[in-house]
């Protein structure tokens, strides 16, 4: 994006196919949230804004640290709107950090993302 603009905001409400069993399904959200995080230290101006749905598993803490170290601030909320028991639930984070987005998130030779914690 040398020369273009860049984005000062990413809205996701980006849900994977789930398979039912919680191990393979925690890797699965774990990646598409990398990938987020990923796509923000790409595409943002620097204290850029992100907005995402997620769904609350085993893995929400370390989930909500990763926020945390990416952005200036970050908190989670479950909206009015979803059910009670639903683990759906959206993190909203200001002040995106680009360079610690690309010292943490990466994509492997396989497309596989992670974020180090």
């Amino acid at each position: 994006m040398d020369g273009e603009r860049k984005a000062n905001v990413v809205v996701s409400d980006m849900a994977p196919n789930i398979t039912g069993n919680s191990t393979l399904d925690a890797q699965i959200y774990s990646r598409l949230y990398a990938a987020i995080f990923f796509i923000c230290g790409k595409i943002f101006e620097d204290a850029g804004s992100l907005v995402f749905k997620f769904f609350q598993t085993d893995t929400t803490a370390v989930l909500r640290r990763i926020a945390h170290l990416l952005f200036e601030s970050s908190l989670m909320r479950k909206p009015n709107s979803s059910r009670s028991r639903s683990r759906e639930a959206c993190i909203v984070a200001r002040g995106c950090k680009p360079h610690r987005v690309a010292k943490l998130c990466r994509f492997n030779d396989e497309n596989a993302t992670s974020c180090v914690h």
